[in-house]
């Protein structure tokens, strides 16, 4: 969940790939400090937003691929009796 977040993340502020968001981007902050944004409160909630519904979108999509399959259909309702 961690790296899907990572790269929703990148998706939007180091590629600039969305359109609510916009197509711009911005430097990566690696060095582990905290320090300005090169963005607003309302565009970082925004960014947020955006990433929590990514996110959120792919899991349910992996979830319905998950429950399509009948291997992992049987191992679910197996792990669900016990």
């Amino acid at each position: 969940m961690k790296k899907v977040t990572k790269l929703a993340y990148n998706q939007i502020r180091s590629f600039g790939m969305n359109e609510r968001v916009g197509y711009i981007s911005f430097p990566d902050n690696d060095n582990g400090e905290f320090g300005m944004k090169p963005y607003s409160k309302r565009l970082a909630a925004t960014i947020d937003e955006v990433c929590n519904t990514i996110v959120r979108l792919t899991s349910i999509n992996d979830q319905k691929k998950i429950l399509k399959n009948p291997v992992f259909k049987s191992t679910i309702l197996f792990l669900d009796v016990y």
